[in-house]
């Protein structure tokens, strides 16, 4: 269980070589996607922590979606 995603954050802007986000071999630079989506996911912790194992969906106006599982 403890190895089961709690939730994820979704966008619609694709990862890009000139953003950093990605390698030119099209490898997922982590430190850089967590920088890029920080303000996202310290909000997605937040209600992991506040409502923890209640199915939630945010729609974000710049395109992002957050789930929250169970």
């Amino acid at each position: 269980g403890y190895q089961r995603p709690a939730g994820a954050v979704l966008t619609m802007r694709p990862f890009s070589i000139a953003d950093g986000q990605i390698t030119p071999n099209l490898k997922v630079r982590r430190a850089n996607v967590e920088m890029a989506f920080a303000e996202n996911l310290a909000e997605l912790f937040d209600a992991i922590a506040r409502e923890p194992g209640r199915p939630i969906l945010f729609d974000r106006d710049d395109g992002t979606v957050m789930l929250l599982s169970t």
